[in-house]
């Protein structure tokens, strides 16, 4: 799961209404996209994790999670015990940060909408900040 993360998948945090620091809700997203002719792929995944749903558009396929239990129970303990080796391990630790502050409702609190804002902003400046290139483990095989 780990290396088609780091080939095919991503963590996507979604605000919702955003307009300057102000958001109405909140969306955390972990997927992983590949051709339609790699569905079945997809579905072992789903079905080993037991979570998760699959679309389909065109000649993609995409299985993603996004519901709190899962990304708390099944995807977060997932990249903690095994770590990303490209710059999504970065996208994951803004990712993990976020999914935690939902566990005790810290989200809602001013503090946490401002992390969460502040997760957002460096996910998407995680491509252009080369401390991520540099840091990148490239196995030997």
């Amino acid at each position: 799961l780990v290396g088609f993360t780091d080939a095919e998948g991503n963590f996507n945090i979604s605000l919702k209404g955003l307009q300057g620091n102000k958001y109405n809700s909140l969306n955390l997203t972990y997927q992983i996209t590949l051709h339609i002719n790699d569905l079945y792929v997809l579905e072992y995944i789903r079905n080993r994790l037991n979570c998760g749903s699959i679309s389909k558009s065109g000649d993609k396929c995409n299985y993603f999670v996004n519901d709190q239990k899962s990304l708390i129970n099944v995807i977060v303990p997932i990249f903690n015990y095994r770590e990303l080796k490209s710059s999504k391990f970065f996208q994951y630790l803004n990712f993990k940060k976020a999914v935690h502050l939902l566990i005790d409702k810290n989200h809602l609190t001013l503090k946490g909408k401002i992390d969460i804002l502040q997760y957002y902003h460096d996910m998407k400046l995680i491509n252009q900040n080369s401390k991520a290139r540099e840091n990148m483990i490239i196995d030997e095989y």
